[in-house]
């Protein structure tokens, strides 16, 4: 079976203008996209673009956050606070761990000395004072809170109750 040369075939768009579609062969089949180079030049610009191995281009602050039995408080709230007034804020996982680390407001977050804080509901709050944040340097800075008691400015005895109805 002798085959054909590429056609091209015209088709007419909105506003009278004319084009082709693209070649097709014999077969009817659109012939194939050199996927393989695409990909492999993809790979090699993501490797080349990216930092060594052990070192980032941002400053990084993790830790945990657990109560003081060692259970993890998840979803406390970690406020990094620095010169200016400026704030950042995340949340802690699940597992009580937090990172700030390659996220896209943290990367222009300057060097310098910061007041790390941590809230949790029913916990005492936890602030560490200069903790010092250097470009591709990682620091760890684990916290144990404890569990905030409440003290009420009332005599607790019964005179401050309000009486009960017998039914």
């Amino acid at each position: 079976m002798a085959r054909r040369p590429l056609e091209r075939e015209p088709i007419h768009l909105d506003g009278g203008r004319r084009t082709t579609q693209p070649m097709r062969d014999s077969l009817g089949r659109m012939p194939r996209a050199p996927t393989l180079k695409i990909l492999a030049l993809a790979v090699l610009m993501f490797l080349h673009t990216r930092p060594t191995a052990g070192q980032s281009p941002t400053p990084a602050l993790v830790g945990s956050v657990t109560d003081t039995l060692g259970h993890p408080l998840g979803y406390s709230l970690i406020t990094l606070l620095g010169q200016h007034g400026r704030q950042y804020q995340i949340a802690a996982h699940a597992d009580g761990r937090y990172v700030f680390d390659s996220a896209p407001v943290f990367a222009f977050v300057p060097e310098g000395p910061y007041t790390l804080r941590v809230n949790y509901v029913g916990f005492a709050k936890a602030e560490r004072d200069s903790v010092p944040l250097l470009r591709g340097k990682t620091v760890v800075v684990n916290f144990r809170l404890s569990p905030w008691n409440q003290t009420c400015d009332l005599a607790c005895d019964d005179s401050n109750l309000p009486a009960r109805h017998p039914r």
